[in-house]
């Protein structure tokens, strides 16, 4: 299922898991730009009660080449474990 396109990189595959206050979302970024491309491991944004949850996850960066898929990895910090999260992709990437 696709998930988002923004310039050129594609969102698939979008998964999540909780433990104990750490929220961490997997997703696969297909790139579909000509040539070298580098992209980030901060594509997503999480929020709880309508409120952005903070990335507690490094940022890495990888460079990819056009049809490449890579799995990437971001943790954010949950604001309780009651509710649960909304992921959306970060439009502004």
């Amino acid at each position: 299922m696709e998930y988002g396109e923004h310039d050129g990189l594609l969102l698939t595959d979008v998964e999540y898991a909780t433990c104990k206050d750490l929220l961490e979302v997997r997703y696969t970024v297909e790139n579909r730009n000509k040539g070298q491309t580098p992209v980030r491991n901060d594509l997503i944004l999480a929020f709880q009660n309508g409120i952005g949850l903070r990335t507690v996850s490094p940022t890495t960066w990888t460079v990819m080449l056009e049809g490449a898929h890579a799995r990437m990895t971001q943790s954010f910090r949950l604001r309780d474990r009651a509710t649960r999260p909304v992921i959306q992709p970060d439009r502004t990437w």
